[in-house]
Order: C-alpha cells, then structure tokens, then sequence
C-alpha cells in the first residue's frame, strides 16, 4: 500500500509554477499556524513582508538541500523531490504540537545560538532548548521524530538497504539541524560569538537604508527583527540560488546547460557591467558612502543575481516569442534544435521571475522597482500582444531604459539618499542616446527570421547591404555622441576610433557579432577609465 502511494506521488507531473504555488500555499498554512503559537511582541498582529521572505528563503533551502541530500541514495532528483513535496506539510506539525502542549499559550520559536555546535547536533532531537528567546519547541522535537521515521521509511523502501536508510537519515537530520542553528555557524565564520552581536554585524548603512523607510521610527525590538530578516535573507537568497543551479543539473543536465549557453554571454556581461559601473560612479561621487561591511558583498551579490535572473527571464520570453524568427535565423537555439521544449522554458521563466522579485525585494525598494522596470521593458519589447520590437527604433529605446535601470540600480546600491536628482543626468542620457543608437546591431543577423515574422528592423526595410550602412552609422554616431554629451575633449579621440572602427566591423561582409562586442567592451573600458578622471561635475 504505501509502496502504491509513492509511486502514485511520483508520477504526479505539473507545470512549476504550480508547484512553486503549492509550495507556497504550505508555507502560508505555516505561517498562519506560527502567528499564533509564537508570538513575536515586534509584530503582534501579523508577520510583515520581510519576516514571510526570510521565512520563504528560509524553508526553499532546507527543502532544496534536503532533496539533494536524499538524492546521493535515491539517485532520481525527480522522485525524491516529490516525495519530500507531498511530505512538506509537516511544517503544521510544531505549531499545532506547540499550542496543544502549553494549552495554548505557545512556545518561542527561534534560531538557536548553542555555545558547542557540536554538542548540539547530538542532542538537538531530544534535549530542550527553550529560553525566553526561544528555541527549538516540542512541536520542532515532534517533527523532527516524524521526518526521521518518514526518510528512514522511505529510503529503505526505495533501497531495500539498512546502511543508505541510516545515513540517509542522519545527513538529513544534519541538514534540519545546521538551518535551525544557521546563525551560529555564521556567527563562528564571521566572528561574531552572539546573537546581538550578529545583529551588529548586520546593521551596515547599505543595508539599513535599504530596509528601513527614512521618515518611520521603529521600536528597537521591531528595527531588531527587520535588520535580523533583511540581513539573514540577503544570505539564504544567494545561497538557495547556489543550491537551485546544483539542483537544477541534477533535474535535467541537458536542458540546464542549453539554458547556460542560450543566454547570450556578451549581453549577459554588459548588463552585469551596467549595475557595476553604477555602483562604481556613484562611489566616485559620494566616497564615504562606499561599502564597509561583509553583508555588503552578499547584498550585492544578491542585487547581481536578481539582474541575471531579470536577464534569463527576458531570453526565455523572447524565445518563446521568437520561435518563428529563431527557426530561420538561429536554428541552434534550444527551442528550435529541440534540447529544450516550451515547457522546459516556462519553467526556468517561472524561477527566474520568482527570484529576480525576491532578490529585488530584499536589496531595498529602488532595486525592487529597478528590475521590475527592466523586466517590464523586455516583456513588452517581446511578448504580444504589444510585441514592439515590430517597430523599427522603439525596441533600442527600450533596451536604453532597460540598460539605465541596471545602471540606477547599482548607483542607488551605493547613494544611501536614494534621491533622484543625485544620479548624474549626463550619464543618464548617455546612456539612453547611446544604447538606442547602438542595439539596433542585434537586428543584423536576425534579418531572415524578422522578415518571415513581420518584424520591420532597419535591415529588413532598407535591405541587408544598405540595411548594415545605417546601422554602421548609428553606431558609430552612438560613440561620437559620449563626449559631445559629457562636454569632453578628453573622450573625442578614443571616441573617433571607436566610430571608425564601429562602422568598418558593422559593413564588413562577413559580420561577426562577436568582434563588435570586443570593441565595444574595450572602448567601455578605455572610456571609464578617462570618465573617472574627469571631474564629477562633468557627469
């Protein structure tokens, strides 16, 4: 019977955003559950937003690692992960345990900071950890027992083997007890030996000016929590994402590495670029605001993986729009070579977009909006009914404000103000001016395609040939256009060179994509270093 049940539960198939939602749908029973049997005093009514990300982050990990871990044993990343889906409402089990043994006045539930880590893994499933801080309850006790019987049960099921049911457990058993007392290995790495002190750590300004509202005075007890959350969810964020990459090539290698190669590197590395330099001008113009803290490293590392997140969820929009197009002019794209099916590209968009909002959100609110804008540019420059990259130069000033935005969320990682008017207009133009100008490159090896699909790129209406002239042009005009708008002499000549050699690659017969973004990488390089000694007034 139960042998029938798990083979039942691992034949179920669903898109992943209905997963995701199930998953989500679990948690949020949780929550509700946890609200009332561990009352927090900075949030007496309901958990705010941060608290349900940390929590979120908190519960994705453990069950990411988790599936992992049982995989060594039971090597079918698919099944196990199944499994552990249909058995995750254990997550109701402490908080109901809890409110029926303190007869319903609940117990505190929170990360444990034992003063011996690993005297704490031996006694963690029996040994009561209960302080007016909280703990680890008798209902964490109660579901830890269960999911020791329920993976014991379930790899020796699937293994007949006493050895891999045994250490299996004990890995899992491991993992659960590592998240609960997370804190304190960090605190070890960083050295920082308490709870408070973890805090501290936490609190750089980068991170309080982005969590924390200048115009709101919060109590301590509740800024305490929100530093806590923003701060332990900036780590979980790149560290599920790490998990999810290892997961997702155990899930499907193939597809994993057809998603690696289709996301088109060169363009990849410029909008990484784009959110570096800005982090970069800013520092220029305000140094005392520069980074200081290590929470700063994971914070950025969060902001730049919610771009990459925004740019993969842009290439699978636009391949899913683009099939037609692809078809004729890149037939070695996942979709139309076959190593990846529409559904396999609903599903990485599905995680893509889910992450590139959570990453937005807990980076702070102008990196929230930054990458929604960014997003939002590349869905309408793709997907119908708009569709605008049927218009000829449209679609290149969106690709400029889809460029500015990650420029602005790198600079506004860096201003603590968060005022508009600190980022340099100069720059902002330029790069509006200068990107329109230039992206109308990428219509050049798509023209067989643009023109089966209706797509009126300058190429397909003025032909490949004169097509290419007028690209060339404009894209030379786009690096002449750097020091006209920045006032700069300095910039004239690499600027010149640039336009010469811009134009030269974009007619030559046999046009390479590649060579183009050399230069252009090289003259961005180059030109930054000129930019950085020109005075910030300049900018």
């Amino acid at each position: 019977m139960i042998t029938r049940a798990l083979k039942k539960i691992e034949g179920v198939t669903a898109p992943l955003w209905q997963w995701g939602a199930g998953f989500v749908g679990i948690l949020f029973v949780r929550f509700f559950l946890e609200n009332f049997s561990n009352p927090v005093l900075s949030f007496p009514g309901i958990p705010d937003a941060a608290t349900l990300v940390h929590y979120f982050l908190f519960y994705f990990g453990v069950f990411i690692s988790s599936s992992l871990i049982l995989c060594i044993f039971v090597p079918n990343i698919t099944k196990v992960t199944k499994f552990l889906f249909f058995g995750f409402p254990i997550l109701w089990l402490p908080p109901i345990v809890d409110l029926i043994v303190s007869h319903g006045g609940g117990y505190r539930m929170a990360y444990v900071f034992p003063t011996n880590i690993i005297s704490f893994f031996a006694t963690a499933l029996w040994s009561p950890t209960i302080s007016p801080l909280g703990g680890v309850t008798p209902g964490i006790h109660a579901e830890l027992v269960v999911i020791i019987i329920g993976i014991l049960g379930y790899v020796f099921i699937k293994t007949r083997s006493v050895g891999k049911s045994v250490g299996a457990t004990v890995l899992i058993y491991c993992a659960w007890v590592f998240w609960i007392a997370f804190p304190a290995f960090l605190g070890k790495i960083a050295g920082v030996p308490s709870f408070a002190l973890l805090i501290s750590a936490f609190s750089s300004p980068r991170l309080l000016q982005n969590l924390i509202q200048p115009n709101l005075l919060p109590s301590y007890a509740h800024a305490a929590e929100v530093v806590f959350n923003g701060g332990i969810s900036v780590i979980f964020y790149v560290l599920d994402f790490l998990l999810m990459v290892v997961w997702a090539i155990l899930y499907n290698v193939k597809f994993a590495r057809a998603i690696a190669k289709n996301l088109r590197f060169t363009r990849l590395v410029y909008y990484v670029s784009l959110v570096v330099i800005g982090a970069l001008v800013a520092v220029r113009m305000f140094p005392p605001q520069s980074p200081t803290s290590w929470i700063d490293i994971f914070l950025f590392a969060s902001l730049v993986i919610s771009y990459f997140c925004a740019w993969a969820f842009a290439v699978g929009i636009n391949d899913l729009a683009d099939i037609k197009i692809d078809a004729a002019s890149n037939p070695d794209r996942p979709l139309p070579s076959g190593a990846a099916t529409a559904s396999d590209f609903g599903n990485a968009n599905s995680f893509f977009l889910v992450w590139l909002l959570v990453g937005g959100f807990i980076c702070g609110y102008w990196t929230f909006f930054t990458v929604l804008v960014f997003t939002a540019a590349y869905y309408i420059y793709s997907a119908p009914p708009l569709r605008m990259k049927r218009v000829p130069i449209l679609p290149s000033f969106l690709i400029s404000l889809a460029s500015l935005s990650a420029f602005t969320a790198g600079f506004y990682f860096i201003d603590t103000n968060k005022f508009v008017f600190d980022l340099p207009m100069r720059l902002a133009a330029l790069i509006v001016v200068h990107i329109t100008l230039a992206a109308n490159l990428k219509d050049i090896k798509d023209i067989a395609g643009d023109r089966a699909d209706g797509i009126w790129t300058i190429p397909v209406l003025f032909g490949k040939e004169k097509g290419k002239q007028i690209v060339g042009a404009m894209f030379a005009v786009a690096f002449l256009a750097v020091p006209t708008i920045l006032h700069s002499w300095t910039l004239f000549l690499p600027s010149l060179m640039a336009a010469i050699l811009g134009y030269i690659f974009t007619v030559m017969k046999n046009y390479r994509e590649g060579r183009v973004f050399a230069l252009y990488f090289a003259y961005v390089g180059v030109a930054g270093i000129l930019l950085w000694m020109l005075p910030v007034a300049q900018w």
